[in-house]
């Protein structure tokens, strides 16, 4: 399977992080971080993705399967920067990556089923902070999972996330 799409979203009143130091019972250096709805955000972009299971493989290898797909986000928001009097600032959208990208090895017979994935996810605004962007840095993660079912009644599985403990890091 080969598929590929575009899409483009507008969104008004969407929620993203943003941190102040206010006043409290007389303390000028309080720091309050709350979720602040923004005005008007929009997204534009593009997936494609390919899918094979590799059944023409001989014997026990028949049982490979491949998938990879790729995103391509253009974002804007606007917010409020708290730090420059209550201006509308435009800024890419809170939390969205402009790149993220899985790929991944599969394996399907007998009951057995089992996936190792490389998601990688691109750096992405996390919060606003006194009028300062909080960056998070991209990151490359890999996963697993193992299912086997039994008389056809009966699964077991494991999840296991992150095996490379990839940490999300701040710029």
């Amino acid at each position: 399977i080969l598929s590929g799409g575009i899409f483009y979203k507008k969104l008004s009143d969407f929620i993203y992080q943003q941190t102040t130091d206010q006043t409290f019972q007389g303390d000028p250096n309080v720091e309050v971080t709350q979720a602040i709805n923004g005005d008007n955000a929009s997204l534009f972009g593009f997936e494609v993705a390919w899918q094979q299971n590799l059944t023409f493989l001989p014997g026990i290898l028949g049982g490979l399967g491949v998938y990879a797909n790729y995103t391509y986000t253009a974002s804007n928001a606007e917010v409020e920067n708290f730090a420059q009097g209550d201006e509308l600032t435009e800024i890419d959208l809170p939390g969205q990556s402009e790149h993220v990208g899985n790929v991944a090895l599969t394996y399907t017979k007998g009951g057995f089923s089992g996936r190792v994935t490389v998601n990688f996810n691109g750096a992405f605004i996390s919060e606003i902070d006194g009028g300062d962007l909080v960056l998070i840095d991209s990151r490359t993660q890999l996963d697993a999972s193992l299912s086997q079912t039994f008389a056809k009644k009966f699964t077991v599985f494991a999840e296991l996330v992150n095996l490379n403990n990839a940490e999300q890091i701040e710029l």
